[in-house]
């Protein structure tokens, strides 16, 4: 099978744009559906922030080992007490109407590197945008106190 030809710059053919177009609507479709999902599943959310801050309370050099602890059944009680008291915040949120399914444009928003068909960084996940988003939840919390 024959490796289709990568375009040089400025040298885009009808057909590269519109592959280049297509290849753009699948991420945004694939970005909104994960906004969706999460969305739809708040205890997901309260996943996330127990992790995130754990991560960032913690500040370990090994995040994989850190990971694999945390997550390790051992602590099951601490993390159940945890996520749980983070899904009563991020269901307070969402009935006061803080978030939607909007806030996906902003929280999974388009990299620099996701407009390069060349990109490599634009298959995996967006660290980026998770923190960004453990920053709105952080700012969220301070402003409570």
């Amino acid at each position: 099978m024959e490796k289709p030809s990568i375009p040089q710059e400025n040298n885009w053919d009808s057909q590269s744009v519109e592959m280049y177009q297509s290849v753009d609507n699948i991420k945004k479709q694939m970005r909104k559906g994960n906004w969706t999902y999460i969305w739809r599943h708040p205890e997901i959310r309260a996943i996330i922030r127990v992790f995130l801050h754990e991560l960032i309370d913690k500040q370990p050099k090994n995040i994989y080992e850190f990971s694999a602890a945390l997550f390790n059944c051992n602590n099951t009680p601490l993390l159940i007490t945890k996520v749980n008291k983070q899904l009563q915040i991020v269901n307070k949120e969402l009935k006061k109407g803080q978030w939607s399914h909007h806030d996906c444009d902003m929280v999974f928003a388009e990299s620099d590197s996701s407009h390069s068909l060349l990109s490599s960084s634009s298959v995996g996940p967006d660290i980026d945008s998770m923190l960004r988003y453990a920053v709105i939840l952080r700012d969220k919390n301070m402003s409570k106190k």
